[in-house]
C-alpha cells in the first residue's frame, strides 16, 4: 500500500512537470538494493535474521536515510522509504541522495547485550556498501542513538586502517560518540518551523489558533512541546494507547511529565476518551499525524474539520484523501518538507564529523530555521503563482533540482 502511494505521487508529479522519460525512468527506480540474511547465537541456539538497505538515488551526494529495527520490514517499504529520502533531500537542497533501510527484528524480545550482538553482526553484512561518502545510515523506527552508537563503533572497527572520518558514516549517535546538538528534536523543530513560516507568509497569528497532533513519540512530543510554547493550544493527542482530548487545551507540562516517566498519555487526568475518527473530526487549525503511514484516508478525509494539515510522519495522507483536502481548501504541507528536520540536522551533523568540529544547539537551530524558511519561501511563492497543491509543487521544486543534476551525467 505504501509503495502504491509512493509510485502515484511521484508519477503524478513527473507527468505534470513534463520530464523526459529516461529521467522519469531512472527517479523511479532504485541505484541498489542490499539485501542479507545472517545467523547470531542467542544463549545456546542459533537465530537468523534478514534486513535491507535501499540505495535510491546519488545524483545529489551521498545515500541517506535511516534503518528500522521492526518485524516487518520489507523490501517493498525499503525503497519506498529511500524514494522519498530523495526527494526530501533534493528538497532541502541537501547534497545528500535517498536511502532506507532495516532489521527485520523486535528489538522489544531481546536484552541489551543481545540487541548490541544482532546490530553488530547486522553492520558486518552492510558495511562494504556504507560510509561516509557513500551512504551514510540514521536512527528511524525502533532504533536510537544506542544502536547507531553501536553501528558506528562496529564500523570503525572493520575499517580501522582507513584514513576516511569514520564517525561521519552514521549520523543520530549520542554526543559522546560524535553525535549533534539537537538532533533528538530536530523533526519535531523543523515542523514547528514549517507551521511558523507558514503563519508568516499567510498573516496569521499562531497565538490564537488550535491543534492535535497524532503520535506521541519523539516526533509527537517535540512538536506538541514546541507548538504550545508559540501559544498554540493543543486540544488533543493520540496514540497506540488512545486519544484524548480536552476543549480547554491540553496542559503540556503534565503530559511532558507522563511522557518522562514512560507511562501512558491515557493517564492524563481531565480529558475525554475518543476514537481515531472522532480525534480527526474535531474542529482546529492544525492538524498534525505524527504516527504511521496511511492515517487520513478517505473516510477520515471527508469528515476532518481543519485549516491545514502538517505531516510529521512519512505519508499518513491517502492518494485518494488527498485529492478530497484539496477539494475542501485544505492546505497540506507534507511529509517530504514538514518531517525534513530530521534529515538536516544529521546533515549538519555530517558537516561536523567531517570537519572534526562540534557546533552550539544555538547555530544548529539557527541553520535548522534558516534552511526550512528558505524551502518554505520558495515553494509558498510557486504555490501562490499555479494551480497546484502544496505537495505537488514541492515534488515539482524537487524533482527540477535533480532533473538539473541528471542533466549533467
Amino acid at each position: 500500500m505504501i509503495k502504491r502511494l509512493v509510485d502515484t505521487q511521484l508519477s503524478t508529479a513527473l507527468k505534470l512537470g513534463s520530464f523526459s522519460n529516461n529521467f522519469s525512468n531512472y527517479i523511479s527506480t532504485p541505484n541498489k538494493i542490499l539485501r542479507v540474511f545472517f545467523p547470531v547465537k542467542i544463549g545456546d541456539s542459533e537465530e537468523y535474521f534478514s534486513g535491507y538497505r535501499v540505495q535510491h538515488n546519488n545524483l545529489l551526494g551521498p545515500y541517506k536515510g535511516g534503518i528500522r529495527f521492526c518485524p516487518n520490514v520489507s523490501e517493498e517499504e525499503s525503497i519506498s522509504l529511500a524514494t522519498w529520502m530523495t526527494l526530501k533531500n533534493s528538497l532541502a537542497r541537501l547534497p545528500l541522495g535517498g536511502g532506507k533501510g532495516g532489521l527485520n527484528v523486535d528489538p522489544t524480545k531481546y536484552n541489551k547485550t543481545e540487541l548490541e550482538k544482532i546490530t553488530k553482526s547486522f553492520t558486518q553484512e552492510i558495511y562494504p556498501n556504507i560510509g561516509p561518502y557513500m551512504d551514510i545510515p540514521a536512527p528511524d523506527m525502533g532504533t536510537n542513538s544506542e544502536i547507531i552508537d553501536w553501528m558506528s563503533n562496529e564500523y570503525q572497527n572493520l575499517e580501522i586502517n582507513s584514513s576516511q572520518p569514520l564517525s561521519a558514516t552514521f549520523t543520530g549517535k549520542s554526543l559522546n560518540n560524535g553525535g549533534s546538538h539537537g538532533r533528538l528534536e530536530a523533526t519535531g523543530q523543523g515542523v514547528v518551523n514549517c507551521i511558523a513560516k507558514h503563519a508568516e507568509l499567510n498573516n496569521y497569528s499562531l497565538s490564537d489558533k488550535t491543534a492535535i497532533v497524532q503520535g506521541f513519540g519523539n516526533v509527537g512530543f517535540f512538536t506538541t512541546k514546541l507548538l504550545s510554547n508559540l501559544g498554540v493550544k493543543i486540544l488533543a493527542v493520540g496514540d497506540i494507547d488512545g486519544y484524548i482530548y480536552n476543549s480547554n487545551g491540553l496542559n503540556t507540562f503534565i503530559l511532558e511529565e507522563i511522557k518522562a516517566k514512560g507511562e501512558s498519555i491515557t493517564s492524563y487526568g481531565e480529558c475525554d476518551f475518543i476514537t481515531k475518527e472522532e480525534f480527526f473530526s474535531i474542529k482546529n487549525d492544525i492538524t498534525i499525524p505524527a504516527a504511521l503511514e496511511l492515517q487520513i484516508d478517505e473516510k477520515i478525509a471527508n469528515n476532518i474539520n481543519t485549516n491545514l494539515i502538517v505531516e510529521a510522519a512519512n505519508g499518513p495522507t491517502t492518494y485518494e484523501a488527498d485529492m478530497i483536502l484539496a477539494d475542501k481548501n485544505i492546505t497540506v504541507i507534507p511529509d517530504i518538507l514538514a518531517n525534513s528536520g530530521g534529515v538536516i540536522v544529521s546533515y549538519y551533523e555530517w558537516l561536523q564529523n567531517i570537519g572534526k568540529t562540534k557546533w552550539k544547539k544555538d547555530l544548529i537551530n539557527k541553520n535548522l530555521k534558516k534552511r526550512i524558511d528558505e524551502t518554505m519561501e520558495r515553494i509558498n511563492y510557486d504555490y501562490q503563482n499555479n494551480d497546484l497543491t502544496f505537495r505537488e509543487t514541492c515534488y515539482l521544486d524537487s524533482l527540477d533540482n535533480l532533473n538539473k543534476s541528471y542533466q549533467k551525467i
